[in-house]
């Protein structure tokens, strides 16, 4: 079972950022859940407020990393499963 407010990466770009990648671990969990899936997807430029955002609708501030940092913290496809219904 995904534990509850762990994010996963599932694909992950290339060290050139030309390309991306499966990531193994990430899909194995993905498989091997049961249930229904809905998606909420959030893109946009570096530093934007994307993870703050999805922390803020899963109801926990510490669910993606949000930092001062100037690399990027969650670069790829990230799941993470939550209690948030529609």
């Amino acid at each position: 079972e995904i534990p509850f407010n762990q994010p996963f990466q599932v694909v992950r770009p290339t060290a050139n950022h030309t390309a991306m990648l499966p990531v193994p671990e990430g899909l194995q969990m993905l498989a091997r859940h049961d249930g229904q899936i809905a998606v909420v997807s959030v893109v946009g430029p570096y530093h934007s407020g994307k993870s703050f955002l999805l922390n803020a609708l899963a109801g926990d501030p510490g669910v993606f990393q949000i930092g001062r940092r100037t690399s990027p913290e969650t670069m790829g496809i990230w799941l993470c499963r939550t209690s948030l219904k529609a």
